[in-house]
């Protein structure tokens, strides 16, 4: 019992040690955090009303969205405010400036910590350009991509012009922002999205697809059923690797069912706020209709001889290769050092492949034959990338020159490329 009383009193002066080292760190950062929000405030005063003298003014806000409004002397009106939109942990701070004549004259995002790629582009100029040059009676569209982020700059824009027209004295309609809903056509490019066709199987007179395809963050992996007509009868996903909460929300039955039936000239819409997960579901439609999941049939061999009782083993079929030769020029696979041994030239090669830089080492003969490949780094994703840098896997490049082709590891398709990246730069050498 003394040994647990003295745990207890030990882990609690840790912890009171540790929060009072955060509260410590807290207060020497949070000063110079609200200090740089202010002078970056001030900057975006002036951004948007140039060489004027601002003054505060009282104004009644009941969306509790607009932290203060300044009046630029003859000018027009600078509204301060503050909206969550995806990341509701810290929510968008932004500035909108509106001139006398009702236009909107400038747009700032002080604080942006939306999701990278996603949310955070209601700072960039795509956005900022459906803004300013508008005025209170226009409506702004939502950002395709980032609906819950623009959303949230929408609803402060509306709160300004109705503050705006308390001030000025003018009428203002205020709308909901409707959601822009952007369409995906199955005859695009979707060569981004890198969709790969792992295998296929005959069920109950359809076939059934696996298919990866590149969304986001991550390589999403669908099942689609097309029956003998060449129909997509039907989509599901088995393994999603995007944005929980965000992409996920377009792997939903009712979206994937919207998918049943299209061909190659379909246009369907993008699922509201995950326009790239429903890219990468598009592109592993596209990859079944247009023919590349279609197995080759098998060369039948007639024998006719009664004599002959031996019954022969059906070739398998092929699935997707990686070429040595080929363009792999986005790996930026670099030889980074060799070395002479026994068994040939050790090269050490950097490759990229998902989202990260793996190094391998490439052993090549006198004959400029692959003698072994061996991954010393991996920093692709855990789980996934790591089974095309099995010792297994890696073998398979034993014995191959620059016209070789290597079966793809299932569901590793950007770690494969690196490996066979980083094998034809060494081949080159």
């Amino acid at each position: 019992m003394n040994k647990i009383v003295k745990l207890a009193i030990f882990l609690g002066i840790v912890s009171a040690i540790a929060g009072g080292a955060l509260a410590a760190v807290n207060n020497v950062t949070a000063p110079i955090i609200e200090k740089k929000k202010a002078a970056a405030s001030q900057g975006a005063l002036l951004e948007i009303f140039p060489d004027a003298t601002f003054t505060e003014v009282e104004f009644k806000d009941e969306s509790g969205i607009i932290l203060a409004v300044h009046r630029a002397e003859n000018k027009g009106y600078i509204f301060e405010m503050k909206n969550a939109g995806y990341n509701t942990g810290s929510p968008l701070e932004f500035m909108l400036g509106i001139d006398d004549n009702g236009n909107y004259v400038g747009y700032k995002v002080i604080v942006n910590e939306e999701t990278n790629g996603l949310g955070s582009r209601v700072s960039d100029d795509e956005f900022k350009n459906t803004i300013v040059g508008k005025t209170i009676d226009d409506e702004i569209d939502t950002l395709s991509g980032a609906t819950l982020s623009s959303r949230a700059i929408i609803n402060g824009i509306n709160a300004a012009k109705t503050v705006y027209g308390d001030l000025a004295g003018v009428e203002v309609e205020v709308k909901e922002p409707e959601v822009k809903v952007a369409q995906i056509s199955l005859s695009e490019d979707y060569s981004s999205n890198n969709a790969v066709v792992e295998n296929s199987e005959e069920v109950d007179g359809n076939t059934v697809y696996t298919v990866s395809a590149k969304g986001f963050e991550g390589v999403n992996v669908f099942e689609i059923t097309v029956n003998g007509n060449g129909e997509i009868v039907k989509v599901a996903n088995i393994e999603f690797k995007d944005t929980v909460g965000v992409g996920d929300i377009a792997i939903a039955e009712d979206y994937l069912a919207s998918f049943n039936n299209a061909t190659l000239d379909s246009t369907l819409d993008a699922c509201a706020g995950a326009t790239y997960t429903s890219k990468s579901i598009a592109a592993a439609v596209q990859a079944v209709l247009s023919g590349n999941g279609e197995s080759e049939p098998l060369d039948e061999e007639e024998n006719s001889s009664e004599e002959s009782s031996e019954e022969e083993t059906p070739v398998a079929n092929e699935g997707p290769k990686f070429v040595i030769n080929d363009d792999y020029s986005g790996c930026n696979a670099t030889v980074e050092g060799s070395e002479q041994t026994e068994n040939g030239t050790v090269y050490t090669v950097s490759s990229y492949g998902f989202h990260g830089t793996s190094i391998f080492e490439v052993t090549v003969n006198e004959n400029k034959e692959i003698v072994s490949v061996v991954c010393t780094e991996f920093n692709d994703t855990e789980g996934i990338g790591d089974s095309a840098t099995t010792e297994d896997y890696l073998a398979k490049y034993v014995g191959a020159t620059m016209e070789s082709s290597i079966d793809v590891s299932a569901g590793a398709t950007y770690t494969g490329k690196s490996v066979a990246a980083a094998v034809q730069a060494a081949l080159e050498q």
